[in-house]
């Protein structure tokens, strides 16, 4: 069986499975998390999480070049990443995907609601069915993993660790992007799944009036609302796309934490009042050490990076 007949073969048997986002199996799937489990089986690394990032892989076709194997990328509007959806051709007009309609299923990818919403293609097998992705190397080292993750970095462990439970991802070309700062969607999603929390898909509504039904983080950020984790701001929205700081980063990670630090007297930090509603988590933060302090300020507005976040939640562990 060539590499792309067991891409199909995988796809095949996940028909009929529920669609759920954020999943990558095995029970149920969302459409980049298919992809990204097919992939695996085949022992390709570097794959992507998301399918705006899985976009980049392989070499672009024309769509009347199409044929089993390729890789077909949509935008159904659902967030402002293009493409935001994808599948794989079984044939020159079919594909199998997961949607939130039908779960896992084949269909044309010609049909009337995909149709208009086509963005392209890539090309990852050749045309003996090989995979021209790379492969996983029983030899390469930890510190190889990610190529802008040396192991003199830093937070180099705390990004292995939360790799190795596959709580954070990479981008194409093996990149990890360790000071891209995270967005508050971002940040509660990995925190969810770090701490345990299941993320409810059945909710229907949501109490910000800027987080969508079609948006990828519904069920995340109302199941962090539901569980306490976040209030959003007074005027109803919650910013979903903005940059979590680190007084945010304090307050979300001790309540997905189900921890509610005590009330303080004074503030360790210059730049953190003792009033302030951020105190008492900012103060826990600085007993654990989870970010990295130096002259006697917080930085309570700076901007967490990936990175820093990865810290942040492997010295939690580490302290808890």
């Amino acid at each position: 069986m060539t590499d792309c007949e067991q891409l199909l073969d995988f796809c095949r048997r996940q028909i009929g499975k529920p669609y759920l986002l954020s999943s990558e199996g095995p029970e149920a799937f969302d459409c980049s998390g298919l992809l990204l489990a097919g992939l695996s089986v085949l022992r390709v690394s570097d794959i992507p999480r998301l399918s705006t990032d899985q976009y980049t892989l392989g070499t672009p076709i024309v769509q009347e070049d199409i044929r089993q194997g390729d890789l077909l990328f949509f935008d159904t509007g659902w967030t402002n990443r293009v493409p935001n959806h994808c599948g794989v051709a079984i044939n020159p007009t079919e594909m199998i995907n997961a949607n939130s309609v039908s779960g896992v299923t084949k269909e044309s990818f010609l049909a009337p609601y995909w149709k208009p919403k086509y963005t392209g293609a890539r090309r990852i097998f050749d045309k003996n069915g090989k995979v021209l992705l790379s492969k996983n190397d029983s030899q390469k080292t930890e510190s190889q993993f990610f190529i802008d993750v040396p192991q003199d970095h830093p937070f180099w462990s705390c990004i292995e660790e939360l790799r190795k439970k596959d709580l954070v991802h990479g981008y194409a070309g093996n990149l990890f992007r360790p000071d891209q700062e995270v967005m508050r969607s971002e940040a509660l999603k990995i925190l969810l799944l770090a701490f345990d929390i299941p993320i409810s898909p059945e909710l229907s509504s949501s109490p910000f009036s800027d987080v969508f039904p079609q948006d990828w983080h519904f069920s995340i950020v109302n199941t962090a609302y539901k569980r306490g984790i976040i209030q959003g701001n007074p005027d109803g929205i919650f910013c979903p796309n903005r940059s979590v700081n680190r007084a945010e980063m304090c307050k979300m990670i001790f309540l997905s934490a189900n921890i509610s630090p005590p009330s303080i007297s004074s503030s360790a930090f210059s730049d953190v009042p003792k009033n302030a509603w951020f105190a008492p988590f900012v103060a826990e933060a600085g007993k654990r050490n989870l970010f990295l302090i130096s002259g006697g300020k917080f930085f309570p507005e700076k901007p967490v990076t990936r990175a820093e976040m990865c810290r942040c939640i492997s010295f939690f562990w580490k302290s808890a």
